[in-house]
């Protein structure tokens, strides 16, 4: 993604639209949706670790000693199987899930 974009600097492309590619060209990684949410107004969720609270809160997380495992609800958001430990590809659709979840809190 950005770093081919940076290799090829005749390339001009936004920020925004290098953002909307991410999004439509596979998972995220967690610091990923963090940028995400914050760009869309977001800006108390500042870390990965508010993300995995806010995701444990949702039922898609469980914190397990120093780690976070993926529960059963979040396996469908995760290119893992549930109980892997600190999954690191997310499913662009758990960005729309998590806005849902904190405009009804």
């Amino acid at each position: 993604g950005l770093f081919l974009l940076m290799k090829m600097p005749f390339l001009l492309i936004s920020p925004k639209i290098v953002l909307e590619r991410k999004i439509f060209n596979g998972d995220l990684y967690k610091r990923e949706i963090v940028e995400i949410l914050q760009k869309m107004g977001y800006r108390d969720i500042k870390s990965v670790n508010a993300l995995n609270k806010i995701m444990e809160k949702m039922g898609l997380l469980i914190h397990y000693a120093n780690d976070w495992v993926t529960a059963d609800k979040g396996e469908k958001f995760s290119m893992w199987h549930k109980g892997v430990l600190n999954s690191d590809a997310w499913h662009p659709e758990l960005v729309d899930e998590i806005i849902k979840y904190l405009k009804s809190c």
